[in-house]
């Protein structure tokens, strides 16, 4: 009978883990997604505090433009949405129309 817990206690634990991988490997798809459609650029360090404030704006953008409450959370709705097909180019609204300034005198 103990070994009857001890499984089921390890299987729900199992289930937490397995959850919790899936919740950071849709974070992660849609960090991928941001950026492969202009919302969000390469970080110059992931590990930065401060990359995470972008990518919660970066969403919360994506999220208006596309006519969902901008939360910046990522909810099943912005993730049915990312998985949706597309042709590949970024969104018209981010393109830069300079892509580099002159400086000098």
């Amino acid at each position: 009978m103990d070994y009857t817990w001890m499984l089921l206690l390890s299987l729900l634990h199992l289930r937490g883990a397995v959850c919790e991988v899936a919740q950071w490997t849709e974070f992660d798809e849609a960090k991928a997604y941001l950026r492969q459609y202009g919302y969000l650029n390469d970080p110059a360090d992931p590990q930065d505090p401060h990359y995470l404030e972008e990518v919660i704006e970066a969403l919360r953008v994506f999220q208006g433009v596309n006519d969902l409450p901008p939360t910046g959370e990522l909810d099943e709705a912005t993730v049915e949405l990312m998985r949706q097909p597309r042709c590949g180019m970024e969104d018209p609204f981010n393109k830069k129309k300079n892509k580099y300034r002159l400086m000098g005198e």
